[in-house]
């Protein structure tokens, strides 16, 4: 075997002008069409194992464990002062659906995912909006 591979190094030294550009033509013309069915299959093989089955049923009301699922988006803080709270959990139309806060940044982390977020829920300090303190962050595959 590594006398074979010699030989052909030997002679692909000795290629020039128009039988170099044939070789590369030729590795060309094989190559391209390889590399595009093999990275149509990876791709098809890795997208069926990634797909999600479970069904996301998301409603506005407070639930028993203290658990919402949606998308994290961010909202100006301005918005909520005296709280500081710069996102907020929101349906798939966009719609929010409860004030986030955190106290440390897994928040900043998971912005613009699909999550499932964990907490216990606690009014502003304006007592208009409920705000759900995010203990526990699990992000979802959509």
């Amino acid at each position: 075997m590594p006398k074979l591979i010699s030989d052909l190094y030997a002679k692909s030294e000795q290629l020039k002008g128009k039988n170099l550009y044939f070789v590369l033509l030729l590795i060309f013309i094989i190559g391209l069409p390889l590399g595009i069915v093999i990275g149509n299959f990876t791709n098809k093989l890795l997208i069926k194992d990634e797909t999600s089955t479970t069904d996301t049923n998301i409603d506005n009301t407070v639930p028993e464990d203290g658990h919402f699922e949606g998308k994290v988006v961010y909202v100006d803080p301005k918005l909520n002062p005296n709280d500081e709270i710069s996102y907020a959990l929101a349906d798939d139309n966009g719609k929010q659906i409860v004030l986030l806060s955190a106290k440390d940044q897994k928040l900043l982390v998971v912005e613009g995912l699909h999550v499932t977020v964990y907490g216990t829920m606690k009014k502003t300090k304006d007592g208009k909006q409920d705000v759900l303190m995010v203990e526990k962050v699990i992000a979802r595959n959509k």
